[in-house]
């Protein structure tokens, strides 16, 4: 259905200028930038722990090797 402008300044409003309705709105809720980059360091650090404990666990069982050696 078609809406007719009112002469003038600010007549009626054309069809679907209105604000969409939530089901039209697909990214609406998308998380803020600094929450993504929040989550990207977390995950960053948790794998660095893992990895540096891999490391740590690799260097002591040399040693001991190293010392039963001698």
């Amino acid at each position: 259905m078609l809406l007719k402008k009112h002469a003038g300044k600010g007549g009626g409003r054309e069809p679907r200028s209105e604000d969409p309705t939530p089901a039209e709105q697909h990214c609406a809720r998308t998380m803020p930038p600094c929450a993504v980059l929040a989550a990207l360091l977390s995950v960053v650090a948790v794998v660095s722990c893992l990895y540096l404990g891999v490391k740590t666990n690799d260097l002591q069982a040399r040693i001991a090797a190293l010392e039963s050696a001698k």
